[in-house]
């Protein structure tokens, strides 16, 4: 375990020093991260329970993992135990649990840990997507509104309306929406008596329980329909707000670019340095580059201009994805993996041999039968080598001397090894 141990590190530490301006969306569930890099690549991490990272990951994973080799991933949407993501295409998956027809492919109870793609309604296609608790909300390309789970195992139409221009989904079962009028409705997934929050007209932002007006004031949304937004304080310079999964913090970004925060802290989830709540909000560092927020529970994630994302709070499953499953109470810079490390195997199942190689790598796979790729790659990332069956030899001789990491994908999972060429 510990040679593996120093191989990732050892991997990371070369491949990704000052590499970390990659980052184009992120989205949090409640211990689990999805994001897409610029390249278009999808990246999870944290727990994988009921397989709501992806397919073939570890439990609980604490460095950014690939999901699958495609490059053409958009908006993500991480849900409590489920996740849903776009490509560019706005063609939607699915994958993690299923119990209430959350993935929306006509069945349930089951637990979809492989991706599962479905397009519900034929030349359609979607403009985004909010996964919740054990539902998901949708609007279409044509403005119509839809929703799925809590019982409802395929997508259903909301109302007949075709002006929806924003959805929010809340940490239990509530939805939001904003129409392209401005106006403020609510609902809940498996009942279809829309709601009109207030009579307001000037909505801009909504997220899970809260909003922000066109003139930059912020509200927080109750829980009871009958009860009336609530201001939080005076000022009229907010962009964005997101609220962690019961754990009662809040993040926030001002007009200027500045990062806020309040409410719980006890892992460090404000990220001031301290473990000690704040009924207010305060100023988290002194940069205004911040352009995007996403919270999770009792841990926070934002992305910068330059597409830099930092994480802290809580980090029991590795949802921070800086290696460790520690907290961190200031945030932490997460570098850009350039290698998929899915599931990696930490009992040395595979042995590579010799080592040092000069001219020939043997391989044993001892108990692993079906191996689909190898990938043989140098200390930068590159992949030098790709075989695509499962063979025993590997004609080395060409490759250049030095330090060499072999990837195996494999029916169980992936593996990793390392060899030294002469």
């Amino acid at each position: 375990m510990k040679k593996i141990i120093f191989i990732v590190f050892f991997l990371f530490i070369i491949t990704l020093e000052g590499n970390s301006q990659c980052w184009q969306s992120i989205s949090t569930g409640d211990n689990h991260i999805l994001a897409v890099k610029k390249d278009g690549t999808l990246w999870a991490w944290g727990s994988n329970n009921y397989g709501k990272c992806g397919p073939n990951f570890q439990n609980y994973t604490n460095i950014p993992t690939q999901v699958g080799n495609e490059n053409n991933w958009q908006k993500t949407s991480a849900g409590f135990y489920h996740s849903m993501v776009t490509k560019t295409n706005d063609k939607l998956y699915g994958w993690g649990i299923n119990w209430e027809g959350e993935i929306g492919i006509g069945t349930s109870g089951l637990d979809y840990s492989i991706i599962n793609y479905y397009s519900p309604v034929s030349n359609h296609i979607w403009s985004s997507v909010s996964a919740g608790y054990d539902f998901t909300i949708a609007i279409k390309s044509d403005g119509t509104l839809w929703n799925w789970g809590d019982g409802i195992l395929v997508p259903t139409q909301i109302g007949n309306d075709s002006d929806w221009d924003k959805i929010a989904s809340g940490s239990s079962k509530k939805c939001f929406a904003i129409k392209t009028d401005g106006t403020l409705w609510t609902w809940r997934p498996n009942y279809y008596n829309m709601t009109q929050i207030g009579i307001s007209n000037n909505w801009q932002v909504i997220t899970n329980s809260y909003g922000i007006k066109t003139d930059g004031t912020l509200w927080e949304i109750p829980w009871e329909i009958s009860e009336t937004p609530v201001q939080i304080g005076t000022e009229n310079n907010w962009m964005s707000i997101y609220k962690g999964y019961s754990s009662g913090h809040q993040l926030a970004i001002k007009l200027d670019g500045t990062l806020w925060a309040w409410g719980g802290n006890n892992y460090g989830e404000l990220g001031d340095g301290t473990n000690i709540s704040k009924t207010d909000p305060i100023q988290i560092g002194s940069n205004s580059d911040w352009t995007f927020i996403s919270a999770g529970e009792r841990y926070s994630l934002a992305l910068n201009s330059s597409g830099e994302l930092w994480t802290w709070g809580a980090n029991f499953y590795g949802q921070l994805g800086d290696g460790s499953f520690t907290d961190k109470n200031i945030p932490t810079l997460i570098n850009c993996p350039s290698l998929s490390l899915t599931n990696i195997n930490t009992k040395n199942i595979i042995k590579l041999y010799p080592d040092p190689i000069k001219n020939l790598l043997n391989i044993n796979t001892r108990n692993i039968n079906v191996i689909s790729q190898i990938l043989i790659s140098d200390i930068t990332g590159k992949t030098i080598i790709e075989v695509n069956k499962n063979i025993t030899q590997i004609n080395i001789e060409k490759l250049r001397t030095g330090i060499y990491f072999v990837f195996f994908t494999a029916e169980k999972g992936n593996y990793i090894g390392k060899f030294i060429k002469n």
